[in-house]
């Protein structure tokens, strides 16, 4: 076992297949369960989002500081298409949506790629 994970790529492959599992986990939640998180950062309120297949990021700037918040909410939701992907930015508000499939794929095939890569072996002279 000890010989499997010499090197760098396979340790890196399964970190990026634990990554993978973890956004998984979160895909299959946000279908059952919108979960939202909000807090203020230097003079703008932030919110991240998990629903229906996507995670959202936006952040808008606060009038009076005063009005900011920081808050975690968890409410079940019934099943819902899921949304495209999207980006916008106006007057102070930016907002960036991604499908969790667009993370999750790319994180299994790369580990995938990076635990079941096995070296050439040379043929001919030795290069020193």
């Amino acid at each position: 076992m000890r010989e499997f994970f010499r090197g760098w790529r396979r340790k890196v492959g399964c970190v990026a297949l634990m990554m993978a599992c973890a956004k998984a986990g979160l895909w299959i939640r946000s279908r059952f369960a919108s979960d939202r998180l909000e807090f203020v950062t230097s003079g703008r309120q932030q919110q991240l989002l998990s629903e229906n297949g996507a995670i959202t990021w936006a952040a808008w700037n606060l009038l009076d500081p005063a009005d900011g918040r920081t808050c975690w909410r968890s409410e079940p939701h019934p099943l819902l298409s899921g949304g495209g992907d999207a980006i916008r930015i106006s007057q102070g508000l930016a907002h960036l949506s991604v499908n969790y499939s667009r993370l999750v794929l790319p994180l299994t095939l790369l580990s995938a790629h990076l635990i079941l890569w096995v070296p050439r072996r040379r043929t001919g002279p030795d290069h020193a």
